[in-house]
């Protein structure tokens, strides 16, 4: 898939001191990228069932993805302080949605490929 197709998304998450901004967009793929090396690899984890570390990393990226001052990013040991037990699917189901909603339909990736093949 083509980097162009990613949609910016953006949700609420309430952890142990209150509620967090959290995005799904380029940012967040780099951060990614970086804690797992590469992009397919971080999102292949999410797929099934959800470890905590990948847990704690996907929201990891996705709130500090809405930090513009990097010193005031958080680590997934700082996220994993922050979690409230009591809402781990409810965490799951909206980056679950948040990614779902980032991507592009494959109508919409099929119909820009016939555009780039008649060019």
């Amino acid at each position: 898939m083509k980097a162009k197709y990613i949609k910016n998304r953006e949700s609420k998450i309430e952890l142990l001191d209150g509620e967090h901004k959290i995005t799904i967009d380029f940012n967040t793929y780099d951060l990614l990228q970086e804690m797992y090396g590469d992009i397919s690899i971080a999102l292949s984890k999410f797929n099934g069932g959800v470890k905590i570390t990948d847990l704690k990393k996907f929201v990891c990226c996705g709130i500090n993805s809405c930090i513009e001052n990097e010193d005031e990013h958080y680590t997934p040991y700082q996220i994993g302080k922050l979690i409230d037990a009591d809402k781990i699917v409810e965490y799951i189901d909206v980056i679950y949605s948040l990614m779902n909603k980032s991507m592009p339909e494959t109508k919409e990736i099929d119909e820009d490929e016939e555009i780039d093949e008649k060019k």
